[in-house]
């Protein structure tokens, strides 16, 4: 049985990306809650950094996981641009942590396999603190682009297929920490 520490990102005073009408922490929280779910269906433990509107600061965040022992810390978030072209999912992890980078290369993939979202791919991040400060391997998930056309047209305007979309992806993530871990 793992621990699986998920932490939607922003909250409280840090909304996040937003665009009208998305607003990424309210998304985040979302995604969190039904990843919560699914974990708490398997025989894996889930815990979260925050569970409702409340601003947690990353470095607490991280002491948050590390504090319950888990054996895997996954911070959701939702992509933003200045242009509405930039469009994808993509998954970041440490670059020295080779676990995090085949759970999030193995998750990035999988994901784009079954959905119509472009593959951004797996990439390390050295100054993401929720990355950097984790005693276990950590990735961040990054569920599109708030800011993109095709992101918002295919996926996250729509409720149910937004709701379906991190139904997949969690199911995904445990299906490849059952191989890895």
């Amino acid at each position: 049985m793992l621990t699986i520490c998920i932490d939607p990102g922003h909250g409280g005073k840090d909304p996040g990306a937003i665009k009208r009408p998305l607003v990424e922490k309210v998304l985040n929280l979302e995604f969190a809650v039904v990843m919560r779910d699914v974990i708490r269906k398997s025989e894996h433990f889930a815990v979260m950094t925050r569970d409702s509107d409340i601003y947690i600061p990353n470095r607490t965040r991280a002491d948050i996981a590390n504090a319950q022992d888990a054996d895997i810390f996954v911070s959701l978030h939702h992509n933003a641009f200045r242009s509405s072209k930039a469009n994808g999912f993509e998954v970041l992890y440490y670059p020295t942590s080779r676990k995090g980078k085949r759970i999030a290369t193995m998750v990035c993939d999988e994901v784009c396999l079954t959905w119509p979202i472009r593959n951004r791919g797996s990439k390390p991040r050295v100054n993401l603190s929720v990355l950097r400060n984790t005693k276990m391997p950590a990735i961040l998930i990054e569920a599109g682009f708030l800011t993109s056309t095709i992101d918002r047209r295919k996926i996250l305007l729509d409720r149910d297929e937004r709701l379906r979309f991190y139904q997949s992806i969690s199911k995904t993530l445990l299906e490849v920490l059952d191989e890895v871990c």
